[in-house]
Formats: structure tokens, sequence, C-alpha cells
């Protein structure tokens, strides 16, 4: 183990509109983590890590005013992290918050029950150094290191209200919850008592909404996992962001992880926002998460307030809460501020709702934008997003985000993003489901008017239909030929190739090679045949998404 006490000169906060306004980086690991670098540990595999010893100065290089270390701490797919290492980092981050830097020591957690996965969650500590000098390892664990496994969900609030209990307040911050890899987040438990927020973008992209096209996961969107599916099932959470780094370079959103190479992009950053003239430490940063007075940002430290006025009288701040609202009190005139000298690096500003509603705020001077919601489209919350040239905050120094690199699924347009913690208005109302099978148009559901249609459904492999939404028309081109006389026998099978517990996203095989049969006798070999889908037109592909951008 070791201790390194550092000292270094303070940031000063950013302050607007009476507000004071803190960045930082609420996801880095070092190279105590199993999946991690570190060029002072010996386990930097790249060459170009960072160095443990130079974790804070990094850090304040890079213009952070707070940081938390979350190394791995049990088996979440990459091995178990050594204990005495990641002890160290522990404590160094802890013994570090001096000097204007507020640190918060953590951990990794990664939950199963029954062997079903939770999602990846990061255990943020808030307590005294004095305190947090005992903890260590095997305090922090919450799940078997090896299996990951815990009794039932009960069994996490249990351990977070234990370890509250000895060690102060602590949160569990869910992550990249909507993507396929790692895996998604569980939403149905979840506890926001110890998750008032999610990490909502991170080097593994954005995981707001599939329809919002702005940095989509590298590995895919998981059905449900993302912020949006989370907020209209009723879960009032708060949003920040994380760099999610792997090589001991906190706060790196400018070039890409040199250790986790799959990740696509380069992480986002929280804003904390406090009333001007309070006292920034620990203590503040939790009370701010527990309130969602956080916004995430991709990069830009551009200090962002939102204000909801409501036809009735009701004004109300981010992450504030009119439960009472009904459409009988009236539009909400939503006005977004930000310094007016900063005014050219805002292209747009959207204020998104549910079911992937959104309304488009008009500029009316340097440093405002404004829009009026409808009363009747109002449906539970409104979540403020502001899109910026990233160009003119990086200047001729650039960001190497990473999209030259994976241009398929990148934007490649030098694009940063502001989101903000939703505001809440009464409840989400569930979209009309009309044809009764459980899914609306806005839930995925292609034909509304058919219940054997909707995300999901068994495929009728003799019909040239889409039964399942998933864009394929899944009839066995056995079944659909006309015959040649091919009497092959197709053995497909789903493949585990990368041992990761999912077929889905591996590559179906065709042994007998005749998908691509165009005269077969029907019924000579009538079968699905996976992987042999038909790609339907673009039109039907996306007549369900409503108002999707871009």
């Amino acid at each position: 183990m070791f201790l390194v006490i550092f000292t270094f000169p303070a940031f000063a906060e950013e302050t607007f509109s009476s507000k004071s306004f803190y960045f930082g980086d609420i996801h880095s690991h070092t190279g105590a983590s199993g999946d991690g670098g570190a060029s002072d540990l010996g386990s930097c595999s790249s060459g170009a890590c960072g160095a443990v010893a130079d974790y804070i100065g990094t850090a304040i290089a890079n213009q952070l005013d707070f940081v938390a270390s979350v190394d791995h701490i049990n088996n979440s797919g990459a091995g178990a992290p050594d204990a005495a290492a990641f002890d160290g980092v522990f404590q160094m981050v802890n013994a570090a918050d001096q000097s204007g830097l507020v640190t918060l020591p953590g951990a990794e957690i990664f939950f199963e029950v029954g062997g079903a996965q939770l999602g990846h969650k990061s255990l943020l500590m808030f307590g005294d150094q004095a305190t947090l000098a005992a903890a260590g390892y095997s305090d922090l664990l919450g799940s078997d290191p090896q299996t990951n496994e815990v009794a039932d969900c009960a069994a996490i609030t249990s351990f977070m209200d234990g370890l509250q209990a000895r060690f102060g307040p602590a949160l569990l911050i869910p992550h990249h919850p909507g993507v396929k890899k790692p895996m998604p987040t569980d939403w149905a438990c979840h506890d926001l008592a110890w998750g008032p927020a999610v990490e909502a973008w991170s080097e593994h992209g954005s995981s707001m909404d599939a329809s919002w096209t702005w940095d989509p996961p590298w590995s895919g969107w998981a059905d449900g996992g993302s912020v949006l599916s989370a907020l209209e099932s009723g879960l009032a959470l708060g949003v920040a962001g994380g760099t999610d780094n792997h090589d001991t370079r906190p706060g790196q959103v400018c070039g890409m992880d040199s250790i986790r190479t799959e990740h696509w992009y380069s992480g986002a950053l929280t804003a904390v926002v406090l009333d001007e003239g309070a006292s920034f430490d620990r203590n503040a940063i939790y009370e701010a998460f527990v309130n969602r007075k956080t916004y995430l940002t991709t990069g830009p430290q551009l200090p962002v307030r939102a204000q909801f006025d409501v036809a009735s009288g009701a004004s109300l701040n981010m992450g504030d809460a009119l439960d009472a609202y009904t459409a009988a009190d009236g539009d909400i005139l939503v006005t977004i501020t930000f310094p007016a000298e900063r005014d050219a690096e805002v292209i747009e500003v959207i204020i998104h709702g549910a079911a992937e509603a959104y309304w488009e705020a008009t500029r009316v001077a340097a440093g405002e934008y404004a829009v009026t919601v409808p009363a009747a489209e109002v449906n539970g919350f409104l979540v403020p997003h502001l899109v910026l040239d990233g160009s003119r905050w990086w200047g001729e120094a650039g960001c190497d985000d990473g999209y030259e690199n994976y241009g398929a699924g990148g934007s490649e347009d030098g694009l940063e993003h502001v989101v903000l913690s939703p505001s809440f208005f009464g409840t989400v109302t569930p979209p009309a489901d009309k044809d009764g099978d459980g899914f609306s148009q806005e839930e995925g559901d292609c034909n509304d008017d058919n219940p054997a249609v909707y995300p999901g459904a068994p495929e009728d492999c003799e019909s040239p239909k889409d039964e399942d939404c998933d864009g394929l028309v899944e009839a066995d081109p056995d079944c659909l030929d006309t015959g040649d006389g091919d009497a092959d026998t197709d053995s497909d099978s789903d493949t585990d190739a990368d041992s990761d517990g999912d077929t889905d996203t591996d590559t179906d095989t065709d042994a007998d090679g005749d998908t691509a049969d165009t005269g077969e006798t029907p019924g000579d070999d009538c079968g699905c045949d996976e992987g042999a889908g038909l790609l339907l037109p673009a039109v039907g592909l996306l007549a369900f998404r409503r108002r999707g951008r871009r």
C-alpha cells in the first residue's frame, strides 16, 4: 500500500446568475482496476497510461474541481483487482482532499441476482477523511467478488445502509445504463435513496435514449436501459457524466482511452450547482446529487441555468418537481440562460420530454433561449439539452473525441453537449396501446392495429411480415422459394462467440448456405432460419419512430 499527500493550487469556480458551478469527473479508473493501466503499477500495456503518483496533478491539469476514483472491486469481466493496489489508490485519493480539489474515493461494483445482471454502478464516498481512513477493499465489496451475486435487490439497499452507518454518506450511481455491453441497468432494481442520479454519458457514448442520435453507444442500445426509459418508469433521476477512463487520466475528455480501445468516445464531466458563496466540499457535492442539482457536459465547462414558469404561477429550476401539475395549470415557459460572452458556442437548445417528444427553443438574446411547452404536451418531465460547437470551446487545439476512428457510429461533427437534470411535472402518462398487446407505437409497436405485431412477438415463418418489429422479415427463404429442387437442410444456430453470455450480438451461421436460394420447393425445409431475415424498406423500419432527430 502507498500513501502520497499532494498540495496543489485551487481552481476558482465558475459563477453565473448568483450560482457557483463546479466541474468534475465522477468515474475514473487507475491501474488498480483489473482492466485498467498505470505506468507506475506495471499495468500499462499500451505504454500511454498516466501514473497513480500523478493522478491528482492530472485532474487539476484537466481543470477539474472534484474527482472520484472508482476502480473495479469485484469481477466485472476483466478479473478482480489487487486488493492492496485498490486500497493504496483509495487512501491516496481520500487523503488528497485539499487545496481546492475535492476528492471522492470510491469503487465500481457489479451486481447480479440469480444470474440476472443489474448493471455497473459507481460507489462514491462522501465521508470525512478520518472516517474513511479506516475503509478498504473488504468493506466496499457489496457483492460476491467472484460471482457478483447478492440475494435480492433489498440486499443492495442493506449494504448501502450499513456502509453509510460506518463511513458516512455514500451513493451508488448507475453508469452506461443503456448500452448492450458491458451491460445495461435493470431499473426495476433501483432505489433512489442511494441512486438519485445516473451517469448518462461517458466514453461508452450516450445512454439518454435511442431517439437521441448523438454519440450512440459503441455496443448498441439495450431495450429499457436508457435514461428516458427510467424517467418514463417513474424514477425521478438527476443526470451526471463521467469519463470511465481506464488509463489513470481523470478528466480526459479529449483523446481516446489507451487501455479500453473498444470505446468510441472520450467521456463526460459532471457539473455541480451551488448557491454563490456556499462551501464547496464533499458534503456539498453529496447534497447536490440528492437534490438533482447536477448536469453533464461532454467537455465544455459552461454554466447553465434553467427556469420553468408555469402559467398558473409556479416557478421551478433544474431538478425541481411540481408533483401536483396537471394540464389545467397551463403552458410552461422554459428559459435557458448562460454567460452572454459564450453565446457563439451554443448551436441549438432542445427541451426533451417523454415518448421522444421535444421542443426547439428560440434564441431570445445573447446567452438566452426560450420556448413555451403546451400544457397538453407536458408528460411528466422536461430535460434541457444544449448542443455546442466544440471547436469554439477547444479552439485551435481541437479535441480528439475519437469520432474519426469509429465513423460508423460516431457523429464526426465536432459537437459537444450539455444535458441538465430533468425537472418534473406531475406523472408520466403511459402512451396509448390501441391493440392491447402491451406495446404502444411510441414503445416500438410497428403496427398498433394488429395485436400479433409488437416488439419481441413470435415470427410467422411463412409470412412476409415483420411481427417482432425488429426491422427484418424473418420468413424462412426455404418457405418462400418457388422450386429449384434443393432439399438442403438448414442447421442455423446462435453461438456465443465472445463468451459474454449474450448471443444477440453474435453472427448467426447458415451451415448449409441455402439462405440465398431463390427457387426451393416450399415445404422442403420450412422453419425459421436464424439470421435469414430480409431487411424492410427504410420507411417500414422507421415508421414507428416519433419525432426522431437527424
